[in-house]
């Protein structure tokens, strides 16, 4: 099963690269639950992520995600110490917005 899941994601891959221009290193925009699934499993995001992209990959993540993990209080403050870590991405808001919205207009821009 797992050759399959390779052999799709290369695939997948490729097509966007082709069609979309895509290119190393991919640019991968991080937000809360994604880094708390990470964690909880202990998985090195970044490792299993240029795994699965095959290639190098750059993480990044927003001022708005940020202050989205900053204000759902201590339980969560691991996650916020992992997403202050990683470069931030400008998303161009001036004030905070959700992180769902943040990331749609991440992926709006050129």
């Amino acid at each position: 099963m797992k050759v399959k899941i390779g052999k799709l994601s290369k695939k997948t891959i490729q097509y966007y690269k082709i069609n979309f221009g895509f290119f190393e290193p991919f640019k991968v925009l991080l937000d809360g639950p994604f880094l708390k699934k990470c964690i909880d499993k202990k998985i090195n995001s970044k490792a299993k992520l240029e795994k699965i992209f095959g290639g190098k990959c750059q993480l990044y993540t927003t001022s708005c995600i940020v202050g989205e993990l900053n204000e759902l209080g201590d339980e969560f403050r691991v996650l916020l110490i992992e997403a202050k870590r990683l470069p931030k991405h400008k998303c161009g808001h001036t004030n905070q917005v959700e992180a769902s919205q943040c990331i749609k207009d991440c992926l709006g821009k050129e």
